[in-house]
């Protein structure tokens, strides 16, 4: 027999279970205790929260699928020892964060700086928007990464 739950999980269930955890019981997937994660709530909240979006109830904006979607597709050409000048993405909200100056706030601040990172590695010097007819890869990357499961797609 299969037990499912009747509802998703809450972000405030999360860092309930989180918070309940043993401090040094024993070491997470990434070497770390739980007493890491309760301590760094504030910054690692968005890894967490991402980690189990499909678990939460509601969901996430249709941006934060494109960050992870051209993270994913950064850490790809990076692992492959490829160099590229310029980066696509649908969104012109997404694109504008990349090429903005100023520092972007927010909950995925996280991959925000992961994906800058990334362009400094994969030399990387602008983010262009352009209609979702003409970049059919980085839609479909979005909407997988916006629907996948795979903690690795998230936390890669």
């Amino acid at each position: 027999m299969r037990l499912e739950f009747s509802a998703r999980y809450t972000q405030e269930e999360i860092k309930t279970v989180v918070f309940d955890l043993n401090q040094t019981k024993a070491l997470g997937p990434y070497g770390f205790h739980a007493i890491f994660f309760q301590n760094a709530w504030k910054d690692c909240k968005g890894k967490v929260l991402a980690a189990w979006s499909l678990l939460l109830l509601g969901s996430f904006a249709q941006e934060i699928g494109y960050f992870i979607a051209l993270r994913q597709g950064l850490q790809l050409a990076k692992s492959l020892g490829l160099f590229i000048s310029l980066a696509e993405n649908s969104s012109p909200s997404v694109a504008s964060i990349f090429n903005s100056p100023n520092p972007f706030i927010g909950d995925v601040n996280f991959i925000v700086l992961d994906i800058k990172a990334l362009f400094v590695d994969v030399n990387i010097s602008k983010c262009q928007a352009i209609p979702s007819l003409g970049n059919s890869l980085t839609l479909n990357l979005a909407l997988l990464a916006f629907s996948s499961t795979m903690e690795s797609l998230w936390l890669g």
